[in-house]
């Protein structure tokens, strides 16, 4: 079972898109960055979903330091915020996110989509 790691201190939609994703894939949530780099040391994530406003350490900041780790910086992020704005999007790419989704504007279905997708694609890499 793949492994996801959600970082989003809204508690309830970390509950929400945990119990949606529990039935496919090992879903573990933590509320910052911080967190997620601990959990991290615990056990590589296949895919991890982002949020970029946290407290203590920002999704920002989490994608700057998985990008400069040549060992972390192969995991798929998929960032899931409320900045809809071009320029935010455009940055969290620049960042080393995969793909964005701002969170009023997707499906469960379709969450589960591009997280199948990153796996795919994984599968495909490693084959």
């Amino acid at each position: 079972m793949a492994r996801i790691l959600l970082a989003e201190d809204d508690t309830f939609l970390a509950s929400i898109v945990s119990r949606e994703l529990r039935s496919e894939y090992d879903v573990i949530a933590v509320r910052d960055g911080v967190q997620l780099f601990q959990q991290i040391e615990r056990g590589r994530p296949d895919v991890i979903l982002l949020d970029l406003i946290m407290p203590d350490m920002d999704g920002f900041q989490v994608l700057a330091r998985l990008k400069k780790d040549p060992s972390l910086s192969s995991i798929p992020v998929l960032v899931l915020t409320n900045l809809g704005e071009k320029a935010d999007v455009a940055r969290a790419l620049e960042a080393g996110a995969a793909e964005v989704m701002v969170k009023v504007d997707f499906t469960p279905q379709e969450l589960h989509e591009k997280i199948n997708r990153f796996l795919e694609h994984m599968k495909a890499d490693h084959a």
